[in-house]
């Protein structure tokens, strides 16, 4: 597996791409020790990485570990435009009925935008609407304590929207004029969901 590219430090050169690189080729040589982690990749620096890599070389001598260095350098050097630009396309990101669809796509995104807490949650309940919002919030009864439970809830209430959805559109008139056919099964178990939520609806207003 070829190596990678010198990295410089420098804002003009993309930080990330070379250090998924550097991981993956790790990954590739599952076996190496977390100094040779480090001294590996301290000779594939030059310039301004290469006086960060030596100053924390001689900092922690012996007593660095790859998980810290690996991450002190991630934090380092991550590309600021690459951050900023993520976070305006998390923003824009836009939920077109297809829950799953619009949460690997936010996943991807937050990635590199790191969004979290409330501009988190205001972010995807404007992008995933009030209906959605209104289904997670009841279910839940608002108590989400971290940004893991509240995307868990909020595909949930997102996937049942989306089904209810489909089977509408499988009620409504075709362009012939001609009903769709539904079954007597499917429609009475969507009935009984519906009686249930209304159920369960009523049970907390008492």
């Amino acid at each position: 597996m070829a190596h990678p590219p010198i990295y410089n430090g420098e804002r003009t050169t993309k930080f990330r791409p070379w250090w998924q690189a550097v991981k993956g080729l790790f990954r590739y040589h599952g076996d190496s020790q977390d100094h040779e982690k480090i001294a590996f990749v301290g000779s594939r620096l030059e310039g301004k990485a290469l006086e960060w890599h030596q100053e924390r070389e001689r900092l922690m001598g012996n007593n660095d570990t790859w998980a810290a260095y690996s991450q002190e350098m991630e934090e380092h050097y991550s590309d600021r435009a690459e951050e900023a630009n993520s976070y305006k396309a998390l923003e824009e990101l836009t939920y077109k009925g297809d829950i799953q669809a619009y949460m690997i796509a936010l996943t991807a995104l937050n990635h590199f935008a790191h969004m979290t807490g409330e501009a988190l949650k205001q972010t995807v309940d404007q992008a995933v609407g009030r209906k959605i919002c209104d289904t997670c919030s009841f279910r839940t009864h608002g108590r989400l304590d971290n940004d893991v439970n509240y995307l868990t809830a909020t595909l949930d209430a997102g996937l049942d929207y989306d089904e209810r959805q489909k089977r509408f559109a499988a009620l409504k008139f075709v362009s012939d004029g001609r009903k769709v056919q539904y079954s007597t099964v499917t429609l009475g178990c969507y009935l009984t969901r519906q009686r249930r939520d209304l159920m369960m609806y009523s049970q907390v207003l008492e």
